[in-house]
């Protein structure tokens, strides 16, 4: 649902906002300039964050989500269940992410539910 999606978002980035806060008042380090990773953030490529979230925004999100994915899951005899709940936060100007796994386990599955309008200018994920 649409309100869903714009409620995380504004989530998402608040969080952000106050997680590079807190790193870069800890630190002294500029957060854009600098690669790191913890538990519920982390910086891999230039202007692009990882975070891990939850509260019951996010829960309404996993359960549309499972609509759609729990089907999908059936019809390729795979049994899912929520591991985690997290958003890519991809900001002005990042680039390409590099080819990764984002699970090391067989059978995993990983959601992507955009929660901003995509299109050829800022997606899509592949």
């Amino acid at each position: 649902p649409a309100d869903v999606c714009d409620e995380c978002r504004e989530e998402a980035l608040r969080t952000l906002d106050g997680r590079l806060t807190t790193f870069e008042d800890l630190t002294g380090w500029d957060s854009l300039l600098v690669e790191f990773h913890f538990n519920n953030l982390s910086h891999r490529n230039p202007r692009r964050y990882d975070l891990l979230l939850e509260g019951s925004r996010w829960d309404a999100l996993a359960e549309a989500a499972d609509a759609w994915t729990g089907p999908i899951l059936q019809a390729a005899s795979l049994q899912g269940s929520l591991i985690l709940q997290g958003c890519v936060v991809s900001l002005s100007g990042s680039g390409p992410q590099h080819i990764h796994t984002d699970g090391f386990n067989e059978g995993f599955v990983n959601t992507f539910v955009p929660l901003v309008d995509v299109d050829a200018s800022n997606g899509p994920t592949e």
